[in-house]
């Protein structure tokens, strides 16, 4: 009796909890290649400047926050954690907004149960945490939609509950929020039904006016500036899968999985013929005989950055810069890369470009997950005649003065 008590007193937060949990492994297990996709995609710098530069443009603050999240998504453990994170507290807010709603008010006297104490309604307040959580697995929506969504409903939560005041509240959020989080603040005038039209011109009003002030179209105001992704940056999943299956040298597990069924992108099948080549079962020769470097393999993001990788795993450091240029000129939404300016430090070094070197390196100190990376290389770009004493760079610098110097078109 006391288990049926407890169960019956807490069971909203068991169902939470047990949401969160089936959400975080739901993301590591089956999206872990996502998760560092998000991450490759940015660069999130720890400075005013950057912070100031989001900050100028409509739904800059839940860009900023979302990016700082991001940085963190090259561990898969931790990207899925913080999604969990975000959804459940996504749900907690949205809960609390459903019991403010006048019909969710306590009932009176006739001794009928309050609605806000229905489990119906309960579990209907996972109906969007639900969606976004779908919407976390398309690679074409970033992350900061989801904190916008988060950053409005915890504004609501804390909204006057007297109806003037609320009405002067709400009015007030409207174009301010609007400025730090973009369209996702039309949930205020969604939860206010008493003013949603008014509310509504109220917003419109807003995006219009605020286009005098941005840099950005009309249209792409309306519908959030970091809230969607050009699909034509086709990027494929298939490709993330391989990728950071190359990046962790699990070579055995990419030629199993294209025995089982043949990668469609170029870009995956030459990680193929570089993970046989490394397991012994090709030649060097035939490698380069079936690589295919044209210009086709590298038509979108992930693309590019896999051949940067090939490239650099054969000693091919012309070729590996060029990749990751074309992988950060390829971002959706013209975000740097921490990952591509890595790279580009990296065969900086290694081609003796390093005053060129430095300047990334002077970029990469500004963000936490690169901060000691960068400084573990700062050395040998100040330092150039240290570099016969790093192993790696060493061969590295061997392989670019011995082999043809050729790009490709």
């Amino acid at each position: 009796m006391k288990i049926l008590a407890f169960i019956k007193e807490h069971w909203k937060v068991m169902v939470l909890a047990a949401f969160a949990i089936a959400v975080f492994f739901f993301l590591y297990f089956l999206y872990p290649h996502l998760m560092a996709w998000r991450e490759e995609s940015q660069l999130f710098l720890c400075n005013k400047e950057y912070l100031l530069e989001r900050l100028a443009v409509p739904g800059g603050l839940a860009q900023y926050m979302a990016e700082a999240l991001v940085q963190f998504f090259a561990n898969a453990k931790w990207g899925a954690l913080i999604y969990a994170m975000l959804l459940t507290l996504t749900q907690w807010l949205t809960w609390k907004a459903i019991r403010r709603l006048p019909a969710s008010a306590p009932s009176d006297k006739s001794g009928k149960a309050a609605p806000s104490s229905k489990p119906w309604l309960f579990l209907l307040s996972f109906v969007p945490v639900i969606i976004l959580c779908w919407l976390a697995t398309n690679p074409y929506i970033p992350t900061t939609p989801l904190v916008a969504v988060v950053l409005v409903l915890a504004a609501m939560a804390v909204a006057p509950k007297g109806k003037k005041t609320q009405l002067a509240y709400t009015t007030l959020l409207i174009p301010i929020g609007y400025w730090l989080v973009g369209p996702a603040i039309l949930l205020v005038a969604l939860c206010n039904w008493r003013w949603a039209v008014p509310q509504w011109v109220l917003l419109a009003a807003c995006v219009v006016g605020f286009s005098y002030l941005a840099p950005f179209p009309l249209r792409q105001q309306a519908r959030g500036i970091d809230y969607y992704w050009n699909e034509d940056y086709k990027s494929t999943l298939e490709e993330m899968k391989y990728d950071r299956w190359m990046r962790m040298g699990k070579w055995a597990r990419i030629v199993d999985a294209a025995n089982k069924e043949t990668p469609e992108a170029l870009s995956s099948r030459n990680v193929v013929q570089l993970a046989q080549k490394n397991l012994n079962r090709i030649s060097s020769e035939e490698l380069m005989r079936t690589l295919d470097p044209s210009k086709q393999v590298m038509n979108n993001m992930s693309g590019a950055f896999i051949m940067s990788e090939v490239f650099f795993h054969l000693g091919m450091t012309n070729m590996s810069q060029r990749a990751a240029f074309e992988a950060m000129e390829a971002i959706p939404n013209y975000n740097k890369s921490g990952r591509a300016l890595k790279r580009l430090t990296e065969t900086a070094i290694i081609t003796g470009q390093y005053e060129v070197a430095l300047k990334y390196i002077a970029i990469l100190e500004e963000a936490i997950t690169y901060r000691k990376w960068a400084k573990t290389v700062k050395p040998l770009a100040e330092h150039p005649e240290t570099i016969p004493q790093n192993a790696f760079y060493q061969k590295m610098q061997k392989l670019y003065e011995d082999q043809e110097d050729f790009f490709f078109f």
